[in-house]
């Protein structure tokens, strides 16, 4: 494997295995490219491929929804199960187009739902003039043919006062537009002969991350009292179960002692309880914890980090990332191997001699925010963008130290 492989596997929704559908190298056509960010992991993924217009729309009806895996070409060789090769990135096919000149066709299901519950106040239609009550909610309307394709993917949509009769066929009438994924025009061209041979897709994917933020998280069915933090992300992001359904291995957690309550009733997505805990650190860190989804998909639950993991010469001309870790010191990194919430130092970056009492307070070090690969080998890191003062208050919110 002397190259990185770009395939198409079933969603780990149906199955544990990635069990490969098909390699789609050889039809990758200019470069690709990828983010990973901090707070999410795998985050973005985009490639295009060239093909006759038949196989195109084969694409369009068969992969939306699939996993795609980008695998390093150093992790494994052919000999070697599937499962020890490196998975540099993956994630859900989210949005496919067909671009084959006068009539551009996209498929997505960024807006696909097929867990639906319409929000809304009850109305008293009693009085003289109607008057809003309490918050209601309608029964949960599903589609499971969606759910079995896609994941449970669920929406809460919230109204004005009504009844429940009118709220009940909202949710339906939701359901019937939202429950499969959106394939529509982007435009219809006249005067082009199109060339039914040649036709680019293009894949755009979502990392599982994304799946967090389709997940409502309630849970009323425990007591308040606070517990440590890392016991309630340990919750949401168990493996094969509920809100971690794309998830195939139990998560990476760092202890974390701060502790707050696992009850929760309000209407939140998992994804916005689990930046909120990420929010508050880890007792004195200078920075928030992080979670990201990686190869597995597994979950990576870790703090603010205060050692270096990488480093770097600016006058390098090859431009080496080398490993600053313990265990695998002054060994090069790849550029597709290169992850964020980690410390990288570009040692020439400032004639600096002072010591520091660790990594993250060096001028010359910065946390890693994302990271952006683009074949065959560029690489874009921006920093974390983190104020301390902040991460120091939410922390103080919930009883921890300054």
């Amino acid at each position: 494997m002397s190259r990185i492989e770009v395939v198409v596997c079933e969603t780990p929704v149906l199955s544990s295995a990635a069990v490969i559908k098909q390699n789609i190298t050889n039809l990758v056509d200019g470069p690709y490219t990828w983010t990973i960010a901090a707070q999410g992991g795998f985050k973005t993924a985009s490639v295009n491929l060239r093909m006759p217009l038949v196989m195109a729309y084969k694409f369009l009806n068969d992969y939306i929804g699939k996993r795609l895996q980008f695998l390093s070409p150093l992790q494994a060789e052919s000999y070697q199960p599937r499962s020890a090769m490196g998975v540099c990135w993956e994630g859900m096919i989210s949005t496919i187009t067909i671009d084959n000149g006068s009539a551009p066709i996209t498929r997505t299901v960024a807006n696909c739902y097929n867990h639906v519950t319409v929000v809304y106040p009850e109305t008293d239609y009693t009085q003289a003039t109607p008057v809003l009550g309490k918050q209601a909610r309608t029964l949960t309307t599903i589609n499971t043919e969606s759910r079995g394709l896609y994941g449970i993917r669920e929406l809460y949509y919230t109204v004005g006062g009504m009844a429940a009769i009118n709220a009940d066929a909202i949710r339906n009438k939701l359901l019937r537009r939202y429950q499969m994924p959106i394939t529509q025009f982007a435009q219809l061209a006249t005067g082009i002969i199109d060339d039914p041979s040649d036709a680019v897709v293009t894949l755009d994917c979502t990392g599982y991350w994304e799946t967090f933020d389709k997940r409502i998280y309630l849970n009323t069915a425990v007591s308040p009292t606070p517990i440590n933090i890392d016991l309630i992300v340990a919750s949401v992001l168990a493996a094969n179960t509920g809100i971690g359904q794309f998830l195939l291995g139990n998560p990476v957690l760092a202890a974390n002692a701060l502790q707050f309550t696992p009850y929760q009733d309000q209407i939140m997505t998992a994804q916005q309880l689990l930046n909120k805990l990420c929010s508050f650190g880890h007792y004195d860190a200078q920075g928030p914890s992080y979670i990201g989804i990686y190869g597995g998909p597994i979950a990576n639950y870790s703090i603010y980090p205060t050692q270096a993991s990488y480093r770097l010469q600016r006058f390098d001309n090859m431009q080496r990332i080398i490993d600053d870790t313990p265990t695998a010191y002054g060994r090069v990194v790849n550029p597709w191997e290169v992850r964020p919430a980690k410390i990288i130092t570009v040692a020439d970056a400032l004639p600096e001699t002072a010591v520091y009492a660790n990594d993250v307070l060096d001028v010359r070090s910065f946390v890693i925010g994302e990271v952006t690969f683009t074949s065959p080998r560029k690489l874009v890191l921006r920093p974390a963008v983190v104020d301390p003062m902040q991460v120091t208050l939410s922390r103080l919110s919930i009883g921890g130290t300054v």
